[in-house]
């Protein structure tokens, strides 16, 4: 009898272009278990989507439900990056509970936030 395989968590994020914007979306909890690739993915994405000619990321929150450490972190290196490459970014339409994360590690000031 063969074990079970472990099965990797699904995706919970969407990265695509539109027009001059790369757009990253996040959905339900955003955390090590749930996105274990997550920071390294949008990194990629913007370094790709840099010499393409983007010059704006949206980082939309809608659906994002929770965020531990890891995924602060994530957008942390990603906003680093970004200023690095001269590209805006920007955070979208965050839930109270993300809200509520960002401003507990102090974090409301560091991001450009939209509702």
């Amino acid at each position: 009898m063969t074990p079970p395989r472990k099965s990797r968590p699904k995706n919970t994020y969407s990265i695509e272009i539109k027009d001059d914007t790369l757009v990253i979306q996040l959905e339900g909890e955003v955390t090590l278990k749930q996105t274990p690739d997550l920071k390294q993915e949008m990194v990629k994405a913007l370094d790709r989507a840099s010499q393409d000619g983007v010059r704006e990321i949206v980082v939309d929150l809608s659906n994002t439900s929770f965020m531990d450490s890891t995924g602060i972190s994530s957008l942390v290196v990603l906003r680093k990056r970004s200023k690095e490459l001269n590209v805006n970014m920007r955070l979208t339409n965050p839930s109270l509970q993300v809200r509520k994360i960002l401003s507990l590690v102090q974090l409301t000031q560091y991001f450009n936030i939209e509702e």
